[in-house]
């Protein structure tokens, strides 16, 4: 019976323990805000609030009554509780410098990853200009070649032609040689035949004159 008893017991405490919300874990928030007095106590009047993670310079502490004497970056000097002193920041600024670092170190990345993009994009151009030039390079160079065979070409072909233009010239010359020479050879032709003609004609006239006379004389001589 007793055991039954306690049976029941323990069931209806489960039970009406089971009806209560589960525990959740939580954090003390390190978010404080100091008061910063004109003197070392809470009577004193307040100057302003300072936020945990506030960089203050210190200039005088007393251990009897808890407080120190800071001097916050806008030159504003007071009082405040040594206990919220401390030689380094918040674990929660010093996440948030680390957490900023980070982002910056990220942006930085992908900044650094699209330049990497642009230089590799850069890189294949300038790798296809390249290319594109040293084609070209060639190109140039056959042409240029090609100009200097056919400028030893055409330096042949002036040298040549300067030589047909002298022999040419010596042909001239000879051929006005041999017409002066055919020229004179006719004049002294017709010459010739001209007195060759005149003593013809000459020696016929003569003959005339002297072939009757003889006629005459061989009769005489017929009648003695």
């Amino acid at each position: 019976m007793h055991r039954v008893t306690g049976a029941l017991l323990l069931a209806l405490l489960l039970g009406a323990t089971g009806g209560a919300p589960a525990a959740e874990t939580r954090y003390v928030s390190d978010r404080i805000e100091v008061t910063l007095r004109t003197g070392q106590s809470t009577q004193h009047k307040v100057r302003r609030t300072l936020m945990s993670g506030t960089e203050v310079e210190l200039l005088e502490t007393d251990s009897d009554t808890g407080y120190s004497r800071v001097r916050t970056e806008d030159g504003t000097e007071g009082w405040m509780l040594t206990r919220y002193l401390a030689r380094l920041p918040s674990a929660r600024d010093r996440l948030a410098v680390v957490e900023k670092r980070l982002a910056e170190l990220k942006m930085a990345n992908r900044e650094l990853e699209a330049r990497l993009d642009e230089l590799a994009a850069e890189r294949a151009r300038l790798t296809e200009a390249n290319d594109r030039l040293a084609e070209a390079r060639d190109r140039l160079q056959g042409e240029v070649e090609t100009i200097r065979r056919n400028a030893r070409d055409a330096l042949d072909i002036v040298d040549e032609n300067e030589r047909l233009e002298r022999g040419h010239a010596a042909l001239e010359e000879r051929v006005r040689e041999l017409e002066h020479e055919a020229e004179a050879l006719r004049s002294r032709t017709r010459r010739d035949w001209f007195l060759t003609g005149a003593g013809v004609l000459a020696g016929g006239l003569a003959l005339g004159l002297v072939l009757p006379r003889l006629r005459r004389r061989r009769g005489l001589w017929g009648e003695w």
